[in-house]
């Protein structure tokens, strides 16, 4: 990931904050839902639930995600594509996503076999381009 873009989304976000994530819809209306991300080897994670952006991203990858601080102009938008995945190693990302956001117990709670089709899944975003704003 670029170093300036992994800096800024360090400096914004904690692995218990929301960000938007915005799809788009088979009419082409936007979606944008709240959602927790955490990142890996250049790219954000994302645990996927629910229908409607599943569906959006399995038919248009592309995505859009803001990350920003309350209290002043602080923000990142990154726009990017979106794989979804509930492989043997989504399922590994997925466990550590939760438990550094969790913990042990957290995640003991919230364990979960992984599924595209029937529950939660990984989604894997990778940047394409990003603005940032109001960091220095």
């Amino acid at each position: 990931m670029d170093p300036k873009l992994l800096a800024a989304i360090q400096t914004l976000h904690k692995l218990d904050d929301w960000v938007a994530l915005a799809t788009t819809k088979k009419n082409g209306e936007p979606h944008v839902k709240p959602m927790m991300m955490g990142y890996g080897d250049g790219v954000l994670l994302f645990s996927m639930t629910g229908k409607q952006a599943k569906l959006n991203l399995l038919r248009d990858p592309r995505a859009c995600v803001a990350l920003y601080r309350s209290g002043d102009y602080a923000q990142v938008i990154i726009w990017g594509t979106m794989e979804l995945r509930d492989d043997a190693e989504a399922q590994e990302l997925w466990n550590g996503l939760i438990r550094r956001a969790f913990g042990e117990e957290g995640l003991a709670q919230r364990q979960r076999s992984l599924s595209i089709e029937s529950g939660t899944c990984l989604g894997v975003f990778t940047p394409r381009r990003w603005r940032i704003f109001g960091l220095g």
